[in-house]
């Protein structure tokens, strides 16, 4: 059982490292392909934002997927105010996920508390590992003493 513990922690180490690269990747992601977009909306229109919301419904799929983006976002936005009201994130970070959120958008603010965030959800998967482990200890236990 002491290896099967061992073994596990030795994945969620690399799982951890993995997944940080990973949303690392996400957040120049999130600042590379908004940007490249705009730049070459902004080429194509002499530099003048002149048209733009009107694209940006233009028809009923790209209005599909602003309006998901546009919901995914505001509940993004509720939840770090919340986070920050019952003070589980401090104020440096809740400035950073904002400013995020509204320079660039949801394609770099997401990544980039998740990759925050990542370790603290590791700990909290580590715990539940230990504690399912002693329910298969307990379980084991009652299982052997019931067949004497």
């Amino acid at each position: 059982l002491q290896l099967y513990y061992k073994e596990q922690e030795y994945l969620l180490n690399w799982e951890k490292k993995v997944m940080k690269k990973i949303f690392f990747i996400l957040c120049i992601l999130g600042v590379i392909l908004p940007y490249y977009h705009l730049i070459n909306f902004l080429q194509e229109n002499n530099w003048s934002m002149t048209g733009f919301l009107d694209q940006l419904y233009s028809n009923h799929a790209i209005s599909m997927i602003t309006m998901d983006i546009t919901v995914a976002a505001s509940s993004f936005f509720v939840y770090l105010i919340y986070q920050f009201s019952n003070k589980k994130i401090r104020a440096k970070c809740f400035v950073k996920y904002m400013v995020s959120l509204f320079i660039v958008g949801f394609s770099l603010s997401l990544p980039l508390y998740l990759y925050d965030n990542y370790k603290k959800w590791k700990i909290l998967l580590k715990n539940i590992i230990y504690y399912n482990n002693i329910n298969y200890i307990c379980w084991n236990l009652i299982h052997k003493w019931k067949e004497q």
